[in-house]
């Protein structure tokens, strides 16, 4: 997973779903998405292995694209943001952010 946009898409998912995963899931994600560990460092932090770490990342990714499949929230909001003038644009992307 090091390709940019796949990286904040998936942490856009994680910040509207992530509630969803199970605990270690979204532990793991949070860990690799959020504050850019390494699977080798998780798994170090976690006692565990990086095989399971990469696991855990891979099902926690799997799941959040399902839910978006199920639920297209992020589809929804993107939709309407690209509706908007750029000025507008960017003070809404702002809002979004910040909650």
């Amino acid at each position: 997973m090091v390709d940019k946009e796949k990286v904040d898409r998936y942490v856009r998912l994680l910040d509207l779903y992530g509630k969803l995963l199970g605990k270690t899931e979204y532990e793991v994600a949070q860990a690799y998405l959020y504050y850019g560990l390494s699977v080798i460092e998780i798994a170090s932090q976690r006692g565990t292995s990086r095989q399971a770490v990469a696991k855990q990342l891979d099902s926690a990714v799997r799941k959040l694209e399902q839910i978006e499949e199920n639920v297209g929230f992020l589809r929804f909001v993107d939709r309407i943001v690209d509706e908007l003038p750029e000025s507008e644009r960017q003070r809404v992307m702002r809002i979004l952010e910040e909650n």
